[in-house]
């Protein structure tokens, strides 16, 4: 059987941090080199916005793309 995707998003958190998988298909979505600024500006977004003193993100650091 084959599997066939446009776009698959994978997130695992461990240690305070967040890690992102992506797997695409360049032909299908025109836009695909922006996709990792999209995410990172997104990401900071809320990081600006998430609660004070949530303990779950102390001492987590911004994600940036790899």
């Amino acid at each position: 059987m084959k599997a066939y995707f446009l776009l698959s998003v994978g997130v695992v958190t461990y240690g305070g941090s967040a890690h992102f998988g992506i797997i695409a298909d360049p032909s299908s979505i025109v836009e695909l080199d922006e996709l990792p600024g999209l995410l990172t500006g997104e990401l900071a977004r809320l990081e600006r916005i998430r609660r004070p003193g949530d303990a779950r993100r102390a001492g987590a650091t911004a994600c940036t793309p790899a």
